[in-house]
């Protein structure tokens, strides 16, 4: 859903939760493995844009700018074999 920023209906919030339940029960049925974007749709999406009311606007850059933190994180902290939050060790990197 691109709705632009301040663009919010009020069914808007209602018709995403729905989409995104099916879009779920369908790739669950498809047996499809959970890859991060498909992760931040499914449970991030509907929080995102009740926050921001919308997303249109975000920008294509700032969406691969939080990717490639993302991955810089996730590079960092995938061999971690003791039992600490990834969360903790972030900050100390810079990247929060």
């Amino acid at each position: 859903m691109r709705i632009k920023q301040g663009k919010l209906k009020e069914n808007d919030i209602s018709e995403l939760k729905r989409a995104t339940q099916s879009l779920d029960y369908l790739w669950n049925s498809a047996g499809l493995s959970f890859t991060p974007k498909i992760h931040g749709v499914l449970s991030h999406a509907v929080e995102q844009v009740e926050r921001l009311q919308g997303i249109r606007d975000l920008l294509e850059d700032d969406l691969e700018h939080l990717h490639q933190m993302s991955k810089k994180i996730a590079d960092r902290t995938n061999r971690i074999k003791k039992k600490i939050s990834k969360q903790d060790l972030t900050p100390k990197w810079g990247l929060s």
